[in-house]
């Protein structure tokens, strides 16, 4: 497939579980499941498990705006954490990413 990108924002925050207990995973259960373990065939199911890096951030391909003083982009990415179902900022350098496929 050609068409994987890293989701916005608003689309990463959907995989949010709210209903899950805070201290993780707080992710859908369609990503996360007690038998994750080491991809090797991006075809399985299980290559889409978070598994133990729930307690990372994921990085958005939504920038942070910058502060207004003229310098450009904060050079700072919105992310998730699944661990608490929250939003963050990160270093683009600081964060995993979960590609998805098709468009906006």
């Amino acid at each position: 497939h050609t068409d994987w990108r890293i989701p916005n924002v608003k689309e990463l925050s959907s995989l949010i579980d709210y209903e899950a207990q805070i201290g993780g995973p707080m992710i859908d259960r369609a990503f996360h499941a007690t038998t994750c373990t080491g991809c090797t065939d991006i075809n399985q199911p299980s290559c889409s498990c978070t598994g133990e890096s729930y307690h990372f951030a994921y990085c958005s391909s939504t920038m942070i705006p910058s502060d207004g003083s003229g310098s450009g982009p904060s050079g700072k990415l919105f992310s998730v954490r699944f661990e608490r179902g929250d939003n963050h900022a990160f270093d683009y350098s600081d964060c995993l990413v979960r590609a998805v496929r098709g468009g906006l």
